[in-house]
């Protein structure tokens, strides 16, 4: 269990994904959170708190949850 809390600027923001809600902060990272975050949009910074991560065909997948 990681306990890394971020700092991630939404570049693009998918809300139904096979793995739920897909914020993107870059290329090839991807957070999804354990909650969707309806109020989030592109543009928006957020504070990201990691549970887990994981790099699939060059993109890291990183879950978690968005801290307030």
């Amino acid at each position: 269990m990681m306990n890394l809390v971020i700092k991630i600027k939404i570049k693009k923001g998918e809300n139904k994904t096979v793995l739920g809600q897909n914020l993107q902060a870059g290329k090839h990272r991807n957070f999804y959170p354990a909650s969707q975050q309806y109020g989030l949009k592109k543009g928006d910074t957020a504070l990201f708190k990691v549970k887990k991560a994981k790099s699939i065909f060059n993109s890291w997948l990183i879950s978690g949850d968005v801290e307030k």
